[in-house]
């Protein structure tokens, strides 16, 4: 990959990232989601058991996974729609800070240039997408 496009996608992802920064999106409650939802909505551990087709002890399995951080994604998703909520996920840079910070001296000047994001690029009749 070119030096001057690296340095573009890392300005590109750190403005997609600047706006998951801004939404100041809720700490996970210590039971985690799909216990603080489920419980809110009135659900027994049974209904959403019916729905993914699994014991109720599965459920409580589930919700213990997700509160000690050892379930996967795929599985929290599926957790997630048998309570009708979608899931999303984001990656944050450790300091809150922007990662075009990185940038060396000589680099800075590529901040003020910096592309925000967009859907895709129209190239030769086609869309690409940059990341």
């Amino acid at each position: 990959m070119k030096p001057n496009f690296s340095k573009l996608k890392l300005c590109q992802l750190d403005a997609t990232l600047a706006r998951s920064r801004a939404a100041e999106l809720p700490v996970r409650p210590p039971s985690g989601w799909l216990k603080a939802i489920r419980e809110a909505l009135g659900m027994t551990a049974t209904q959403p058991a019916k729905r993914l087709g699994v014991v109720t002890s599965t459920v409580t399995r589930l919700e213990t996974s997700e509160a000690d951080d050892t379930i996967s994604l795929a599985t929290l998703r599926r957790a997630a729609e048998a309570l009708d909520c979608g899931l999303r996920y984001v990656l944050e840079y450790r300091d809150g800070e922007h990662m075009a910070r990185n940038l060396d001296d000589d680099e800075k000047g590529m901040q003020s240039v910096c592309i925000p994001p967009q859907a895709g690029v129209r190239s030769r009749g086609r869309s690409q997408r940059l990341m």
